[in-house]
């Protein structure tokens, strides 16, 4: 298939899209600050400092500023990651299974965070847990062995998915927080998820 954006198709990196990734993939031998300064050009000391601040607070880590990413949990260091991301100002951001090696309190507010940001975002999140799509999605759509088979409300769709999935197992996961019609109403970009489930093969 073809992944566009705003009609045109993804060909390479661009600093209208960020990337999450799920060994989060920080620096090392730099503090928090530094790791969210690194994508940021352009800007004056000043204001590279400022914003620096003011994504630690969105992620809920102000204070963190002077720590290394060894010195934080599995949590914070997604958070982190997404700070990072934000840090940058782009359009679309990719978050490849953001929450599986966390446990319920740490996915818990990367889900709120997640909710609190496709106000201005739109979001990807490639995840194994239709549980989650279901919680922070407002419009799904299945694949069905490669096939698109439903498009529609998030519960609505994985109620159907589950009535023809008898003879079908869950595999990937896309959780897109796009542009839906009932976000434009409600003011916001919302959540949209798209789920792969695969047949699987008899004897």
């Amino acid at each position: 298939g073809t992944a566009l954006m705003y009609g045109m198709p993804i060909t390479g990196p661009s600093p209208e899209r960020g990337m999450v990734f799920q060994d989060y993939a920080l620096f090392p031998h730099l503090d928090v600050a530094r790791n969210v300064a690194f994508g940021i050009t352009g800007l004056p000391p000043k204001e590279r400092t400022q914003r620096v601040a003011e994504v630690l607070e969105l992620v809920g880590m102000p204070t963190a500023s002077k720590r290394f990413p060894h010195e934080l949990s599995g949590g914070q260091q997604q958070r982190l990651c997404i700070a990072r991301t934000i840090a940058v100002r782009p359009e679309v951001i990719l978050l490849d299974e953001p929450t599986s090696a966390l446990d319920p309190i740490s996915t818990a507010k990367i889900e709120e965070l997640v909710m609190n940001l496709r106000k201005d975002l739109t979001i990807v999140i490639v995840t194994h847990n239709m549980q989650q799509a279901a919680r922070i999605s407002n419009q799904t759509a299945f694949f069905l062995s490669g096939e698109l088979v439903e498009n529609g409300g998030c519960l609505a769709s994985v109620t159907k998915a589950r009535e023809r999935g008898e003879t079908a197992r869950v595999g990937d996961e896309l959780v897109v927080a796009g542009r839906g019609e009932r976000a434009e109403r409600d003011g916001e970009r919302g959540v949209i998820a798209v789920l792969d489930r695969r047949v699987e093969k008899g004897p």
